[in-house]
């Protein structure tokens, strides 16, 4: 039972980790830079959290 019951407790913790959507920080995210008016270029940088 007490087993179980950390495997739940990790188990959720591991689903609360965030993976951001915005600008790029310690835990990943993306930057953008404007080109000229109507370009910009995007790169995007994931964590272990995001396939």
């Amino acid at each position: 039972m007490k087993k179980t019951i950390i495997a739940l407790v990790f188990t959720l913790a591991a689903c609360a980790t965030p993976t951001p959507y915005g600008k790029y920080g310690h835990l990943g995210g993306y930057i953008d830079n404007r080109i000229d008016a109507n370009t910009f270029s995007i790169s995007v940088n994931n964590n272990a959290f995001t396939t």
